[in-house]
């Protein structure tokens, strides 16, 4: 057996397995999140879809349902999960000298077809070479947020989703209400800043830093249109969609978010 094929993939194919699960995620939830707060800023977008509610009220639900089953799948630890955020940092421990100078000034001559720029070498003095100790402090960070996965997210993924253990009498909303809005933000924002900042490691030398980027709907309703966050992009993508559906929708009166919104279940009917 071959040494790629008994230790699974690398850490950039892991990598970027990572990225389209986690904007997966962001896009899925954020889909119906965008819709569901139009809907409560606006009277007249509420009106457009309760004219089609059975729909709407589908789209949301697949929306909110394909969201966490994509989280369910970045947490995963069942042994023959392959792209999940553990076996990622796994990788990144384990072949960490692909995060040395050396490696990435091969890396940075291979993107120039073969040539040395001017400056490269100096460049990369200013480059940052990690340690084991930094990978096992990202362990730490996921494991935090796992716990908050756990409380948020699990138990909808493992009863109601992956698993269906309650039936049509049963409280299955009751799942969803473990936990805030602002809760299943802060768990997505982190998975993309994850992803950003390994990605900035790896390419370009910058030590690990996370941002802090637009998560809440008011924000990104009203953030510069190109903003380059999945979460941004879709939320442009759905407040273009309703300025055809309900032209001037987005002068009507905000929600008061001052207290935080309990997370909510969208089932079906």
């Amino acid at each position: 057996m071959s040494r790629a094929a008994s230790s699974g993939p690398g850490f950039v194919v892991r990598l970027d397995e990572f990225r389209f699960e986690v904007w997966r995620a962001a896009r899925y939830l954020y889909s119906g999140w965008a819709i569901e707060h139009a809907a409560g800023r606006s009277p007249r977008v509420e009106h457009a879809l309760n004219e089609s509610s059975r729909f709407w009220h589908s789209v949301m639900a697949a929306c909110q349902d394909a969201g966490y089953l994509a989280l369910g799948r970045i947490f995963d630890q069942h042994p023959r999960a392959q792209y999940t955020v553990d076996k990622l940092l796994r990788s990144a421990t384990k072949e960490i000298a692909i995060f040395s100078r050396r490696a990435l000034k091969q890396r940075h001559i291979s993107d120039a077809g073969g040539v040395e720029l001017p400056r490269l070498a100096e460049w990369l003095q200013s480059t940052h070479e990690p340690s084991l100790v930094e990978f096992q402090e990202l362990h730490n960070k996921v494991d935090e947020k796992r716990r908050l996965f756990k409380r948020l997210v699990y138990p909808v993924r493992n009863m109601a989703l992956a698993h269906r253990q309650l039936g049509l009498n049963d409280d299955v909303e009751a799942l969803y209400r473990g936990g805030t809005n602002a809760e299943v933000w802060e768990l997505v924002a982190f998975l993309i800043e994850l992803h950003h900042s390994l990605d900035e490691l790896y390419r370009n030398g910058h030590p690990v830093k996370f941002r802090k980027i637009p998560m809440g709907l008011d924000q990104l309703f009203a953030a510069d249109p190109g903003l380059s966050l999945p979460q941004s992009w879709v939320v442009d993508d759905v407040g273009a969609l309703l300025d055809r559906l309900c032209d001037g929708w987005r002068t009507g009166t905000a929600l008061d978010r001052s207290q935080p919104t309990r997370t909510e279940g969208v089932v079906p009917e």
